[in-house]
């Protein structure tokens, strides 16, 4: 559980960061992601424990773009990697 926490502090801070900045994508388009993110990191670390550590890293990388999102729309396609990574 340690491990989805950090994953979602990770996603959760980049798309904080980028919410105000563009109206490409809404402050509601990215928490309907960030929740949608959260379900399937849970369902997946429950179906496969061992899946962790591979996203941990893959999550670590990803959150670099969500630091560097200078707009939602950037914001936005970072949580769609993120998805991706985890369906």
């Amino acid at each position: 559980m340690k491990i989805v926490n950090l994953i979602v502090a990770v996603a959760l801070a980049g798309g904080v960061a980028a919410c105000s900045k563009s109206n490409e994508c809404t402050p509601d388009m990215i928490t309907k992601k960030s929740q949608e993110l959260m379900t399937a990191i849970q369902q997946k670390i429950t179906a496969d424990p061992a899946s962790g550590q591979e996203l941990m890293k893959k999550f670590q990388e990803v959150g670099a773009k969500f630091q560097a999102a200078g707009n939602n729309a950037q914001a936005c396609q970072a949580y769609d990697e993120l998805l991706k990574t985890v369906k």
